[in-house]
């Protein structure tokens, strides 16, 4: 057996590791809880100095600890003190302190373990600026309910001119007002640029005097504000002061999560969005801050832009049953009204009737409502003329349009009044006010600072053009809308599962499609469906974020640019392209060499986990009979459908053609860094990296395989952590001069953010190999490498594992050593036996003499010899061949 770093074979096994180690700090005593300082958290003080001194309001202060405390264990001032109120609160108990006004110098809360030591202590003092000494107090009560903003930021802007020659108590008190006044004007688009300005101000006076929590207040609206007005450099600049802001409270570091997950999810990065709302709704659930339900309401747009449709749901229905009065409810029935509405607009999906919601949040904000706004009145007009015309109620909507000034909205809501104009005179038949109409939304489009509103512009003039009976004005608007899609999709981050947010804008994909096939166009239609696929898979390129000589440099270049003309492949192969039509059925393409025809498929053939279509390739029985293999190019659920299980002529197809899935990438340019076959090298890395080593029994499997491939002429090494530490390091090491990658060992698939809601994290993860000592390789290291092998066989738990709710599949592992420049990869869907993947190694190697290297034929030679015997589906079923 070869000793030398010249190949990478990897197997992966099927025994999966889904380690999930306790919270650190969380153990519990026999005898009594204890507790680290980190562990606590509080809450309810004027101005949090640092984690562990406030400056004590007249509120009251509440604690909250992990698990279920004793009682008696608290003091103030060394002297016993109770909790007012105890109640549950997430993984823990909060504790609510209602505490004598306080006077003299500082106080001691604390926190004593069982022998009487102090746990944890927070250092109280007296609010230097108690209602009754604050200054301006009459004109401040009156400018907060003036809807003067000007009035407003020039009397904030002369009380931070006083500050500056104030003594220090006078200047806090002029800096707090100040702040109060801007975080007033903060929803004034017109004023944006100068209350930035007021805030820069405000942080400035109040680190001056080293004043965290008016500078804390200050960075959180300024946040707010540049994500409201998506001011790019304003966000990157309030990011600077967010983490300094998070380590001195508990409060800032939920709100300050809250408002970071809100640029997360506009900038398109949604696993970082997951993660900072998750993060800000249970430091709010924790210590009751009202950041929890405005972090529900965010995940819920997370869900609804990553196409969890019936998570949205579920998130929708229990906020509709939410204790809430006032303007907060008003404001919960606008949001859900909006998002069950922007669910019918984007995706045709029908989570409920958002007119029922909206109208609840209209009779709120009218006059004598609950919470009477102006601004919000209208918008809610908006929402519901939009919903009416969703439901063809064009009485509604002429209503809608005749009960709003446009000259008082801005913004967005000046863009969809325009839209709500189009849709009720396309309604009317009243075409020429229809143009008129997208003529004054197109100029709306420089103040709205939501980039999709182009591609809804692009939507509409389809939509005019089609009641105008002009087929190419329509081919025309649905590629402007596709070509806006290519320039936005650029402002969605790099993210593993950032293709979603294609999904909600997949109608310009199928229109385009479905109007070419409604002509006869079926070659352009097929390269519309090829292209919009190639886009998702685009939205993986990494280069960004990785070093210029590595192969994500390639993404761009590696996704099919030439449509017509047909991919390499092999002359014998059928193509077939799965693509969602408008209703709920699909397009089935099938391409052989020149020829492409187009059927129309109802429901995928592949229901629930239990049945397996028997028939389903029998009506293809004609293109399957002279074909040698079967390219599989899916989108969306399709990629769910095991259709090289599906029967054909009494078989799963895959015993009688060699299947292989697709990503319709082109074939690897000159200057792609994989490695000749003049010299085939592989290395074999068995990663029996579980304490009980359970793999054991299957290393002589590998030994087998090693054997099989050096008879054949390669190179072999065999890696295990009994010789070298089996870390991400080392793979990269050996990787550099591979052909074959052969991996046996365990897989992982991780969610995002499982903290609160358990629905976001479900598929939202990427999967990677489980290495020794808890690493994962992962697509990160895929991407970094500096050569991608020729093959790899990845024998292990869902390494292949697709997410259905975009269009690309999502970015597993097999897809990311594909995009890498790969060519073939074996990868499995769902777990993987480790005896089943212990069996079936040898079979892959075991060729016929003079039989080129090909692991797509290796896996139905696998099949069919296991057909010769069995009439059962063979224990490794779930295995896949990807290719490019």
């Amino acid at each position: 057996m070869g000793r030398r770093a010249l190949g990478l074979s990897l197997l992966l096994s099927a025994s999966c590791l889904d380690p999930a180690p306790a919270e650190p700090g969380l153990e519990l005593e026999d005898e009594a809880q204890r507790y680290t300082p980190t562990q606590i958290l509080s809450t309810g003080c004027a101005a949090a100095l640092d984690p562990h001194r406030c400056e004590l309001g007249d509120g009251p202060l509440v604690v909250w600890l992990p698990g279920d405390p004793e009682d008696g264990r608290w003091h103030l001032d060394g002297a016993p003190v109770l909790p007012t109120h105890v109640e549950p609160a997430l993984d823990g108990t909060r504790l609510t302190f209602t505490l004598e006004p306080l006077t003299g110098g500082e106080h001691r809360l604390e926190l004593l373990d069982p022998t009487g030591e102090t746990e944890w202590e927070l250092a109280l003092q007296p609010d230097p600026l108690p209602a009754a000494r604050r200054r301006y107090e009459a004109e401040l009560a009156a400018l907060r309910h003036s809807p003067d903003m000007r009035a407003r930021l020039e009397l904030a802007e002369r009380l931070l001119v006083q500050a500056s020659s104030a003594t220090r108590l006078e200047r806090l008190a002029r800096i707090r007002d100040a702040r109060l006044l801007s975080h007033d004007t903060r929803d004034d688009a017109s004023s944006a640029t100068t209350v930035q300005a007021l805030l820069d101000r405000t942080v400035s006076a109040a680190m001056s005097i080293d004043r965290w929590e008016e500078a804390c207040e200050a960075t959180a609206i300024g946040l707010f504000l540049a994500t409201h007005t998506w001011s790019l450099d304003r966000i990157v600049h309030w990011e600077r002061g967010v983490e300094p802001c998070r380590q001195r409270s508990a409060r800032w570091d939920a709100a300050l999560g809250y408002y970071l997950g809100v640029v997360r999810l506009r900038q398109g990065r949604y696993s970082d969005a997951a993660r900072e709302l998750a993060r800000a709704r249970r430091g709010a659930a924790r210590l009751g801050l009202p950041h929890e339900l405005p972090a529900r309401k965010r995940q819920v747009e997370l869900l609804m832009r990553t196409s969890r449709w019936s998570e949205a749901r579920r998130e929708l229905e229990a906020l509709a049953r939410y204790p809430a009065t006032g303007c907060v409810k008003a404001s919960l029935d606008s949001e859900i009204g909006f998002s069950l509405l922007l669910a019918r607009q984007r995706s045709d999906v029908d989570l409920g009737d958002p007119r029922v919601a909206l109208r609840r949040a209209l009779s709120s904000h009218e006059r004598g409502g609950a919470c009477e706004r102006v601004g919000m009145r209208n918008h809610d007009r908006i929402k519901l003329g939009l919903a009416a015309a969703q439901y063809g109620d064009s009485e509604a909507v002429g209503r809608t349009i005749a009960s709003i000034d446009p000259e008082t909205l801005n913004g967005k809501f000046r863009t969809q009044y325009q839209e709500l104009r189009v849709l009720d005179a396309l309604e009317r038949r009243r075409l020429g006010e229809a143009r008129e109409a997208l003529v004054a939304m197109a100029s709306t489009l420089p103040h709205s600072p939501e980039p999709s509103a182009r591609w809804r512009l692009a939507m509409l003039a389809a939509d005019v053009a089609r009641a105008e009976r002009d087929a190419e004005a329509e081919f025309e608007a649905l590629r402007d809308a596709e070509a806006v899609l290519d320039e936005i999709r650029w402002g969605v981050t790099s993210d593993a599962v950032r293709d979603r947010w294609l999904n909600g804008y997949r109608r310009s994909a199928t229109g385009l499609v479905e109007r070419l096939i409604e002509r006869g166009r079926v070659e352009q239609a097929a390269c519309a469906a090829r292209s919009a696929r190639g886009r998702a898979l685009a939205l993986h390129d990494l280069s960004a974020t990785q070093p210029p000589s590595s192969v994500a440099t390639l993404d761009r270049r590696a996704v099919h640019a030439a449509c017509p003309r047909p991919w390499s492949h092999d002359p014998d192969e059928l193509v077939v392209l799965l693509f969602p039509r408008l209703d709920d059925g699909w397009w089935m393409f099938e391409i052989r060499d020149d020829v492409q025809r187009v059927h129309a498929v109802g429901a995928l053939p592949y229901p629930d986990d239990e049945r397996v279509d028997p028939r389903w390739w029998d009506r293809w029985s004609s293109s399957l009979e002279s074909a040698s293999a079967v390219r599989v190019l899916a989108s969306g659920e399709a990629y769910g459908v095991p259709f090289h299980r599906l029967g054909w002529r009494g078989a799963p197809l895959a015993s009688r053609r060699a299947v292989v899935y697709g990503l319709d990438l082109a074939t690897p340019s000159t200057d792609t860094p994989t490695l000749p076959l003049s010299s085939p090298s592989a290395l074999l890395v068995f990663a029996d990296v579980d304490p009980l080593r359970s793999l054991e029994r299957y290393a002589p499997s590998v030994a087998e395989v090693d054997a099989m491939l050096s008879a054949d002429g390669w190179q072999t090494e065999w890696l295990e952590r009994d010789d070298v530490d089996l870390v991400p390091r080392t793979l990269r090491e050996h990787l550099s001069s591979v052909t074959l990658l052969h991996y046996y060992g365990h897989g992982d698939r991780s969610g995002i953010a499982p903290d609160i809601s358990p629905s976001l994290s479900d598929d939202l993860g990427t999967t990677a190999l489980v290495l020794d000592e808890g690493t994962r390789f992962g697509v990160d290291d895929v991407f970094a490498l500096p050569h991608a092998p020729r093959w790899a066989v990845l024998l292990g738990c869902q390494l292949g594992y697709s997410d259905l709710h975009g269009w690309s599949g999502g970015l597993s592992l097999a897809h990311a050593f594909l995009l890498a420049g790969t060519e073939q990869v074996i990868a499995s869907t769902d777990a993987l036996d480790a005896a089943a993947a212990a069996e079936l190694g040898a079979r892959l190697h075991a060729r016929r003499p003079g039989e080129p290297f090909d692991l797509s034929r290796a896996l139905h030679h696998a099949w069919s010899s296991h057909y010769a015997t069995s009439t059962d589906e063979p224990p490794w079923k779930d295995l896949r061949v990807w290719s490019r």
